[in-house]
């Protein structure tokens, strides 16, 4: 079982009592601080990938941790490198990691919009992206991390032949993200309209509840050319 939910006080105190897994982007008004948070990294990626060659891949929104934890203990080998923005979120999922005894997993506590700054060009091999926010009011769309933008960003950090993986239960998004896709470097290679939830789907907290109310679940594979 999980430890008790942290409030939001209690959770933006104790996210500094873990610097070797929560890196922490505090450059609101310092962007060296970003610098130093990309040294961070990329020490820490050169250290698991030390001798030898090992996938780099990255969730972008990782919730209470549920996917990026369990994809961690189907691949040992891979880094798996998961961001957020709340402090309560991380620490759950961090609760599972070392409960789970998983040491395959870094969070980096900042926005998506910074990435591209903390990450080498063509160094992820994947991006994954569960059930994001879908700003669904037309005035709102703008927020959304699969804007222009956003695509660029990915399209930086990945490998050629690197995948971007979306899913989500708003059709709205899935249908916009494509669009923002078939604009971008990232090419459509699989989309699916009712993801079958099977031994390899590894479903999150909010992709098992939209599928008890009977929602389909969309899903967008998408490769780097």
């Amino acid at each position: 079982m999980r430890p008790r939910r942290r409030s939001k006080l209690e959770a933006k105190k104790e996210i500094f009592n873990y610097p070797e897994k929560i890196l922490i982007d505090n450059s609101t008004y310092d962007n060296n601080l970003r610098l130093q948070l990309k040294n961070d990294l990329q020490a820490l990626i050169q250290q698991r990938t030390k001798d030898k060659k090992t996938r780099i891949c990255v969730e972008v929104g990782i919730g209470n941790g549920e996917f990026l934890n369990e994809i961690a203990l189907r691949e040992p080998e891979t880094t798996f490198i998961g961001i957020e923005v709340k402090e309560e979120r991380i620490l759950d999922a961090l609760d599972e990691a070392t409960i789970k005894n998983i040491e395959n997993t870094t969070i980096i506590r900042m926005s998506v919009e910074f990435l591209d700054q903390i990450f080498n060009e063509q160094q992820i091999d994947t991006v994954f992206m569960n059930f994001p926010d879908p700003w669904p009011k037309k005035r709102h769309t703008k927020n959304r991390m699969t804007t222009a933008k956003f695509i660029k960003i990915y399209e930086k950090i990945l490998k050629k032949n690197g995948q971007f993986i979306l899913k989500t239960d708003n059709e709205n998004m899935y249908r916009y993200t494509l669009e923002q896709l078939e604009n971008s470097k990232i090419e459509i290679m699989s989309t699916n309209e009712n993801l079958e939830d099977d031994e390899n789907n590894i479903p999150t907290q909010f992709e098992k509840r939209y599928r008890s109310e009977g929602k389909p679940i969309f899903q967008i594979i998408a490769k780097k050319q």
